[in-house]
């Protein structure tokens, strides 16, 4: 409901054209620094403000590990471009509890033959418990604040710096209590009049956290967006992201590698706003067949993104 609201008070505000900002839901990748697949930097002058917002439904049992429940990340993002580059920071607003999701992915999953144990749990219930770190309860507050610089090193390619700050709640895992680092190459490439190809090589040093139990010191990040430009106004993206486990919990298949697939849709509303939809899948719709391809992620996600520029 709240963040209908922040919504409902920032109406003229969308998205660009280009990959989709978005990221791994799971509440012990969103405690760490990561950074989002981009398109194009902004001008020296021009400026960005931008709200996006992501909701990640979670059911997973394996080993000592159980996660259900749902995290809404209300972000806000403010870009400027300068002479030599482009100065950015991130704002997230955190909300894990039992979430609205429930019932609609059980009813879908029935409808396209998604056979899981979800249909046998019970809705609306808020579980996060990690081996080493203990269980969370349902929390809201301020996360962890990014910011960022970037700089052109060549007509298509560009690199990141980014740094976060600890400013959540470490033990509400609204944070992971600890600075981290990163850094992005991201680069793109036309195929033909309307396909452009998006394409992303990160690195995070993940800062040693106050709560969370036997996190990696280094994860690397991966990301290809596929864009087709219907008209000058609509452009469709499909979108893979690949990045370690944030954490060793001991279960072979959270340990290894995570990636999950996105679909957008970005509707330009003008010259200066306009509005991206997305929805993201982890490997249950595959019956986890294609490991290379899609894997562990929460199990459903769909956000939205919105940002003006002047």
């Amino acid at each position: 409901m709240r963040g209908t609201v922040l919504l409902l008070a920032f109406p003229a505000f969308g998205l660009a054209q280009g990959p989709i900002e978005t990221r791994n839901g799971r509440a012990a990748s969103l405690a760490f620094l990561r950074l989002d697949p981009r398109g194009t930097l902004l001008g020296p002058g021009e400026r960005s403000l931008g709200l996006s917002l992501m909701s990640a439904n979670s059911l997973t049992f394996l080993g000592a590990v159980r996660e259900d429940q749902e995290t809404e990340r209300l972000a806000l993002r403010a870009r400027w471009g300068v002479a030599r580059g482009e100065w950015g920071v991130e704002v997230p607003l955190l909300a894990r509890w039992g979430g609205f999701m429930d019932p609609f992915l059980a009813g879908f999953h029935r409808l396209v033959g998604i056979h899981n144990f979800r249909g046998s749990v019970p809705f609306g219930r808020s579980e996060e418990r990690l081996p080493g770190s203990g269980g969370f309860a349902s929390e809201a507050g301020l996360g962890d604040v990014t910011g960022s610089y970037s700089r052109a090193v060549g007509r298509r390619t560009f690199v990141t710096f980014a740094l976060k700050l600890p400013t959540g709640n470490a033990g509400g895992l609204l944070g992971s209590g600890a600075v981290d680092a990163g850094a992005s190459l991201y680069s793109r490439w036309g195929l033909g009049h309307r396909f452009e190809l998006f394409g992303q090589l990160g690195a995070v040093v993940q800062g040693d956290p106050t709560r969370l139990a036997s996190a990696r010191p280094f994860v690397h990040q991966e990301s290809l967006s596929l864009q087709y430009r219907k008209d000058s106004r609509d452009y469709w993206v499909v979108q893979w992201q690949g990045e370690p486990s944030a954490m060793a919990v001991g279960v072979r298949k959270l340990d290894g590698p995570h990636r999950m697939l996105s679909l957008g849709f970005t509707r330009r509303l003008s010259g200066r706003e306009s509005i991206q939809l997305f929805l993201s899948e982890d490997a249950d719709f595959v019956n986890y067949r294609a490991p290379l391809l899609v894997n562990v992620a929460p199990d459903f996600s769909i956000g939205l993104n919105l940002t003006r520029r002047w």
